[in-house]
């Protein structure tokens, strides 16, 4: 009887366990989804990473075991893709949140950035050995590997980093493992603001539209790829629910751009340069005037922006 009893105590430790390893992840990935800003404590960070290291093999898994297509995008099926796409905004954020709390940048995680050249460089030297060109493999992959260093040292810094305990007071980055819930930026812009031309949207409110449209673009081309190859545009590479998904953030994105604009104390009647024939020029013209830092001041259209809280 006492045996059943521990079993049955030891069973629900674990279930608790695991449901609390749940929450934090959901807590990260939907409340917290693109903050960038404030602290994470170590068990935050490790707890999440530990659920997203199980998904990434829970969906690499179900992509061989029931392949649901092939494609150019992916080798077998397309579910441990879209699920990289929907977690990598918030883990990139989840690692600036813990580089604050042990008083560093989040910028230190660009450390890592050394990967995506050692890939290329790699990639090229393996085509020109196949191609039979020697002498040019060579070169490159003397440039693979001296990335792939530069990246492992990275990698292995960031780790460590991942490892150090908080600073145990208030920092530049706020309360130690401080991080106030709010709604994501993007669905806040995409829902709330959907059509609002008026007022002001600071860079961070902008960027990060952006950043959140972009992704939603290639899962959803990724969608076209499993599910509506043969609907595809030869033309644009377009699939319905691209079109669908393009279409419906159109007029959000305008909206934004209005605010962006205003925030810098010009007109929203510049966007008429994204009319053609002069798109590219007025693409160009958009895009740095994004980047200008916002004005002080109360001005004719409303307060300085901040971003949806």
């Amino acid at each position: 009887m006492l045996e059943r009893k521990a079993l049955v105590l030891d069973a629900d430790w674990h279930v608790a366990r695991c449901s609390e390893y749940a929450m934090v992840y959901l807590r990260v990935i939907g409340r917290k989804y693109d903050q960038f800003g404030g602290r994470a404590g170590r068990r935050e960070f490790w707890l999440f990473m530990l659920v997203h290291v199980i998904l990434l093999a829970v969906t690499r898994v179900l992509d061989f075991v029931v392949p649901l297509s092939e494609s150019e995008w992916y080798e077998s099926g397309p579910i441990y893709p879209i699920y990289w796409l929907i977690a990598i905004v918030p883990v990139l954020a989840l690692v600036s949140r813990r580089l604050h709390d042990t008083g560093r940048s989040g910028w230190y995680q660009a450390l890592i950035a050394a990967w995506v050249p050692t890939v290329a460089f790699g990639g090229a030297a393996a085509d020109f050995v196949r191609d039979g060109t020697g002498a040019v493999s060579v070169i490159l992959a003397m440039f693979a590997l001296v990335f792939l260093g530069a990246a492992l040292v990275g990698t292995l810094m960031l780790f460590i980093f991942a490892l150090l305990p908080g600073e145990g007071t208030e920092n530049r980055y706020g309360l130690p493992a401080e991080s106030p819930d709010r709604p994501a930026v993007f669905w806040t812009v995409l829902m709330a603001c959907y059509a609002k031309f008026n007022g002001r949207a600071g860079r961070k409110e902008f960027w990060f539209f952006v950043l959140g449209c972009l992704t939603f673009i290639l899962i959803a081309r990724e969608l076209d790829q499993w599910l509506f190859r043969d609907l595809i545009s030869r033309d644009t590479g377009t699939g319905p629910i691209t079109l669908v998904f393009v279409l419906a953030a159109i007029l959000p994105t305008l909206a934004l751009a209005a605010r962006r604009v205003h925030d810098v104390g010009l007109s929203a009647w510049w966007l008429l340069l994204l009319i053609p024939p002069i798109t590219p020029v007025g693409l160009v013209c958009i895009i740095t005037l994004a980047i200008v830092p916002s004005r002080e001041g109360e001005k004719k259209h409303g307060q300085p922006a901040t971003a949806p809280a």
